[in-house]
């Protein structure tokens, strides 16, 4: 066993920061494969993309989505069995099951953080990716929806979740009322293109409301860089610990 009272911190240290990875990658792999296997969840999910996609490619959408839940569940289990593996190495006090930690831990770092830069990087191409989606998508059609004299069950669809849409956000367009024809009036299927007097685009509230959950994402992503990085420290002052013990009985 290690021997100093600084030691003995270091090596608690490390099973208590494994023990928070252990902790994170449950909650992730539960939070994830509750989503694939939640029945409400799914019925919701298919819903939005059937108004938007049709039903053609609402099941394939789906499909591909589930995907990426099962390989966050993937990422969940990996960062668990990391962390249990961190506390049986510095619990044994094994050089080599600390060595296998740290080389896992700082891939799982160096990959997080490359994914984190990436997204700021890509902040602006996401946002004109959003803008013209809505721009040249769903505003057009759901004009085209509004103007049809018998519109069919995805125009419908449409103009429902559209203006409920734009009912919840308090907006209209994308970017603004002037996204809609100012002459006449749309057909029955839309009375009125904007509810309640709104003038303000929804695809500013929309990017507003996208970035405010992607800060929350970016909080709990930093919080697990930290406690990585913090593993990655310890760890390796354990393995030095533990090699000089070794040596001193050499």
């Amino acid at each position: 066993m290690v021997q100093g009272c600084g030691n003995n911190f270091v090596k608690y240290s490390v099973i208590f920061v494994n023990v928070l990875v252990c902790i994170v990658g449950i909650a992730i792999l539960a939070t994830s494969l509750a989503l694939v296997f939640n029945k409400t969840f799914q019925d919701d999910i298919t819903k939005v993309i059937k108004n938007t996609s049709g039903n053609d490619q609402a099941a394939g959408t789906f499909a591909s989505l589930q995907a990426v839940f099962y390989v966050t569940a993937a990422v969940g289990g990996l960062i668990f069995l990391t962390g249990f593996l961190g506390c049986c190495g510095a619990a044994c006090e094994s050089t080599c099951l600390l060595g296998i930690f740290f080389t896992i831990i700082l891939l799982l770092f160096l990959t997080e953080l490359g994914v984190g830069i990436a997204a700021l990087v890509m902040q602006g191409s996401m946002q004109t990716a959003v803008n013209n989606y809505y721009n040249q998508t769903v505003v057009p059609e759901y004009i085209a929806a509004c103007q049809a004299s018998k519109p069919t069950d995805k125009q419908t669809n449409l103009i429902s979740a559209w203006n409920s849409t734009q009912n919840v956000l308090k907006c209209c367009g994308c970017n603004s009322a002037s996204d809609y024809p100012t002459q006449g009036a749309p057909h029955p299927n839309c009375p009125q293109y904007c509810y309640g007097g709104y003038t303000n685009g929804c695809c500013p509230t929309l990017w507003d409301d996208l970035k405010n959950g992607v800060a929350i994402i970016g909080g709990v992503a930093i919080g697990l860089l930290v406690v990585e990085l913090l593993a990655m420290i310890f760890s390796c002052c354990m393995c030095s610990a533990i090699r000089s013990k070794y040596r001193n009985y050499s």
